[in-house]
């Protein structure tokens, strides 16, 4: 059995004056037996990222990645109610790792996502970790899932198109 990816590296560490990023950017992106992917792993810059692709290539797959991966809820979006219908079909398992930018060493928050019974196992920098617990973690880096001016899923701008 392959291990986990937060197991292959430790997070990185290093100072704040020495890199672009501001504290709780996100920093990677991890998916594996998530929706479209079998295995990706996105590294945004400091400043604006666009995601750019033709349908069905997985830009909303990363979108919804860094919600559940930051503890978000699956309803945020629309698309389903159960985390464990973001499993790639077929996978009995999927895993979202996101790592944010902190000095002296990032934070990683790893999700493991399973199928039966629509469980998760959370985990911060390798430890295991409650849902609280990374909820308590993003407010303290100021990152708000659920706050539509600094995350906004692409169901709630098709619904505020058509009332406009």
């Amino acid at each position: 059995m392959a291990a986990a990816p937060w197991e292959k590296g430790k997070a990185v560490k290093h100072s704040e004056s020495e890199s672009p990023f501001v504290l709780g950017s996100i920093v990677r992106i991890f998916m594996e037996n998530f929706l479209t992917y079998t295995a990706c792993e996105v590294h945004p810059g400091p400043n604006l990222n666009l995601v750019v692709g033709a349908n069905g290539t997985g830009k909303s797959s990363i979108v919804c990645a860094i919600c559940l991966g930051l503890g978000g809820k699956p309803a945020f979006f629309g698309r389903a109610d159960k985390v464990g219908l973001f499993v790639k079909q077929g996978c009995m398992k999927g895993i979202v790792e996101i790592e944010l930018f902190k000095s002296p060493e990032n934070i990683l928050i790893p999700r493991e996502i399973y199928v039966e019974n629509n469980a998760s196992v959370w985990f911060i920098n390798r430890k295991p970790a409650t849902l609280k617990t990374v909820e308590e973690q993003i407010a303290a880096l100021n990152f708000q899932v659920d706050n539509l001016c600094q995350f906004l899923p692409q169901n709630l701008c098709r619904e505020n198109e058509a009332e406009g």
